[in-house]
């Protein structure tokens, strides 16, 4: 596995600047219902968004409702710690839609450069 479609910032998340609607996902998120309901509200997901990774997957790949020219997922930390496996699955199916060749709206996905060696190691 290898998370190869994701960035990494240094310094304070508010420097990353990007065309479209920018999604700050701030530190501490521990659980996936907790984070899916973010990632919910802030990208307008359908109302019969179904909190679990086949719905996540089916809405993050597609993202045609949105009138954004670009989506940015900005992570101060890497969401789900300590539950390997969610935390894993999510990086996983972020990187699955990233690469989407054929998206409509382009998603990029962004993390502070003191999460590289905790994303290497989910990789492993």
């Amino acid at each position: 596995m290898t998370f190869d479609a994701l960035d990494f910032y240094d310094g304070a998340p508010s420097t990353i600047f990007a065309p479209g609607r920018i999604v700050r996902v701030p530190a501490g998120i521990k659980d996936k219902p907790a984070l899916l309901a973010l990632l919910s509200d802030a990208l307008s997901f359908p109302e019969h968004f179904g909190n679990n990774w086949d719905a996540f997957r089916e809405c993050i790949n597609d993202l045609d409702w949105l009138r954004d020219t670009q989506v940015t997922l900005v992570h101060e930390d890497v969401p789900l710690e300590p539950n390997e496996r969610d935390a894993r699955m999510y990086l996983d199916l972020l990187c699955e839609a990233i690469v989407e060749i054929e998206r409509k709206v382009p998603l990029s996905a962004w993390f502070a450069e003191s999460s590289r060696p905790q994303i290497q190691w989910l990789a492993r």
